[in-house]
């Protein structure tokens, strides 16, 4: 079955300082399309949109993820096991393996959905999905849900975050709406973001959805005992100085382990420190960070980082723990 989801805009609310300038308008005229197609040819481009290769492309596709892999060795200390289970649970599911292949996805965007590699260029998440959403604190304690992971944050057209995001919703295991309602709720919520962004307030503007967000005493108690397995480790000097300050005054027993984690980032290593304070324990994470996918795909020779500039824009209400 062919999902023809290069016409297709979808979006969130708005994540971008510069979306309502940039590209409100080009929005107007443009509609997700789930065109079904049962023919032959359907599989592969089923995958063409996934980013998982058809037979005939697997050696490209191997030789894509040899190359981008060795670029991130060359950007970062790469735990080799992470990778492995990483390709390990690239096999699981398409949709598994379109999260950990975004390096693929900005490789073969532009050929898949060549209409729309003129839209206007913002900011964008890059790695944009159903499962990068969640919930945070902020500075004053407001609960707040959104977009939580920029690691792949890049210039690029803003309809191929949309595009990605109706391809993860395409094959989100038990989606519990039909694809088209999925499609046209975003889009709602894509252009509801643009003509008035704000971040969105559980307490406040969205509280419906604080029945999805809430934490049961059994899923509590499994994250507990987690942390409990996490292996000990030790950290570089400057990563293991870093947790150590984030953590507040007081804190006790500080211990460092490592954290397997993720999708596309297996591989990166992540370091936790865990304190007890105040009568409890808690965490602070760290994630080695490395340039953008897209910029590597596009050869722009671009290092410089943007997760802080799009995760802390005006229009959000950020995570205070959220630092470089």
């Amino acid at each position: 079955m062919r999902k023809r989801l290069c016409a297709a805009m979808l979006g969130q609310r708005g994540y971008n300082d510069d979306a309502s300038a940039g590209h409100a308008g080009a929005t107007a005229n443009l509609k997700l399309t789930f065109h079904l197609d049962h023919s032959a040819g359907a599989d592969q481009r089923r995958n063409q949109i996934a980013g998982r290769p058809p037979p005939a492309m697997a050696v490209s596709f191997k030789k894509e993820n040899k190359a981008f892999e060795n670029w991130l060795r060359s950007r970062c200390k790469v735990v080799e096991a992470d990778l492995a289970y990483k390709h390990k649970r690239m096999r699981k599911s398409a949709f598994v393996f379109l999260r950990a292949t975004y390096f693929r996805w900005a490789k073969r965007i532009e050929t898949i959905c060549p209409e729309l590699k003129n839209a206007p260029r913002v900011l964008c998440v890059g790695d944009i999905h159903t499962e990068n959403f969640g919930t945070w604190r902020d500075a004053q304690g407001r609960l707040v849900w959104g977009v939580n992971d920029f690691d792949e944050a890049a210039h690029m057209p803003y309809a191929f975050d949309l595009v990605r995001l109706a391809a993860s919703a395409s094959l989100a295991p038990n989606l519990r709406v039909g694809k088209k309602r999925a499609a046209a709720a975003i889009l709602t919520g894509y252009r509801t973001g643009l003509r008035a962004p704000r971040p969105t307030l559980l307490d406040e503007h969205q509280t419906r959805l604080r029945p999805f967000v809430v934490i049961t005493d059994p899923e509590r108690e499994k994250f507990w005992r987690e942390v409990a397995r996490y292996p000990q480790a030790r950290p570089p000097g400057r990563v293991r100085r870093s947790l150590k300050k984030s953590l507040p005054a007081g804190a006790m027993h500080v211990c460092f382990a490592s954290r397997v984690k993720g999708g596309g980032s297996l591989g990166r290593a992540r370091y936790v420190a865990i304190a007890e304070w105040n009568g409890g324990h808690i965490l602070r994470e760290a994630k080695a960070i490395v340039p953008s996918a897209w910029d590597w795909a596009h050869d722009t020779g671009h290092t410089r980082l943007r997760f802080l500039e799009l995760s802390s824009g005006r229009f959000r209400s950020p995570d205070p723990f959220l630092t470089a």
